[in-house]
């Protein structure tokens, strides 16, 4: 489907987007991690629309973000593949990528739970997958706080507890 998305919308388009992402989601799941992050950088150039850059660890934050589930997803999936890459060559360039792309990730489940969700059942559905993208965010700043002893990760991986609990009862 990737092809043919390219070949009817060009490189940047959100259905691209989540075609990418799924390539991304696969190639993670089959353990193939440098293939997965590709997929995942490739799904954010297609669905932000001034970033452009392949480089993994710069931050996509400066850049035209419209908030939307495909670039939750790729946001996400970026994440959650840079965690693994840290548990797998313990890079901590990778941990902090992944989580600022987490944070990022967040950012744009508030903007979405805030206004794009409207219905009970689309915001029921969206918190169940945001809890997971909330755990996985506090373990990360937790192992950034054990490497770095910097206690703003500690207060962040809070943070991100006390915003999980109440993405969950806005649901």
């Amino acid at each position: 489907s990737y092809q043919i998305y390219i070949k009817i919308f060009g490189n940047k388009h959100r259905d691209v987007g989540r075609s990418l992402t799924e390539l991304g989601r696969i190639f993670s799941l089959s353990g193939e991690l440098d293939s997965a992050l590709f997929y995942s950088q490739k799904a954010l150039i297609a669905v932000i629309p001034d970033f452009y850059d392949t480089n993994y660890y710069v931050s996509v934050e400066s850049h035209n973000i419209i908030p939307d589930q495909i670039l939750f997803f790729a946001l996400n999936g970026k994440a959650e593949i840079l965690f693994q890459l840290y548990n797998k060559n313990n890079s901590f360039c990778d941990l902090e990528t992944s989580y600022k792309t987490y944070e990022n990730a967040i950012r744009v489940s508030d903007t979405l739970q805030a206004s794009y969700l409207s219905s009970e059942d689309s915001k029921l559905i969206f918190s169940n997958i945001i809890k997971s993208t909330f755990s996985n965010a506090i373990k990360t700043a937790i192992q950034l706080y054990k490497i770095t002893g910097n206690s703003e990760y500690l207060e962040k991986a809070f943070t991100f507890s006390e915003k999980s609990k109440a993405a969950i009862l806005l649901a």
